[in-house]
């Protein structure tokens, strides 16, 4: 067994239909995501990125008004989408069409959308913090979640070499690694 579901195996080629290019990101909206700060970090970029979107997929969870507010902000006007719950079976699009994958979490037990984005192939950025670092070992950006400026600069050397019919290997491989199993 895989710790992404099956689904979550990149396609040979490009299958989907990619729109607009986006960042992504997964997960419930609470603090310790640093989705705030993220967004802060996408506004210092945005208009250098201007055909760029953030996307963010998960329930709002406890203090979440601050994401709102940040992508409130103007220069952010339109550029970022809440899709809320997405299915499981949805995902694995989500992740594939994604520019990458922006995870600057504070703190993680595990980091489970970490595995499903290097399953799809997706480039990840996320924290050097927590069980993070191990978890991507080498195969992901590690930036401080403390700082918006190392956020902002490492999600923009994504943008230009990034072909999205060309998933990493390095990152998939290192997926694969991980079973699943279920609790009893």
């Amino acid at each position: 067994p895989h710790a992404a579901p099956r689904g979550f195996d990149p396609p040979p080629t490009l299958l989907d239909t990619p729109g607009p290019p986006y960042f992504l990101f997964v997960g419930n909206l609470e603090p310790r995501k640093n989705l705030a700060r993220a967004l802060r970090a996408f506004a210092r970029v945005a208009s250098s990125l201007p055909d760029h979107r953030f996307v963010i997929a998960g329930q709002p969870g406890w203090k979440y008004e601050d994401v709102k507010r940040e992508a409130a902000r103007p220069e952010l006007e339109g550029r970022v989408e809440f899709r809320g719950y997405v299915p499981e079976g949805e995902l694995p699009a989500l992740y594939r069409n994604a520019a990458a994958f922006v995870y600057p979490s504070l703190y993680e037990g595990f980091g489970m959308p970490v595995i499903e984005a290097m399953a799809c192939g997706t480039p990840v950025l996320t924290s050097r913090v927590a069980a993070l670092p191990e978890l991507a070992e080498g195969a992901a950006v590690l930036v401080d979640p403390l700082t918006t400026g190392t956020i902002d600069a490492e999600a923009t050397e994504f943008v230009e070499p990034f072909e999205p019919a060309q998933p990493y290997r390095a990152p998939f491989a290192l997926a694969q690694r991980f079973e699943v199993t279920q609790a009893p």
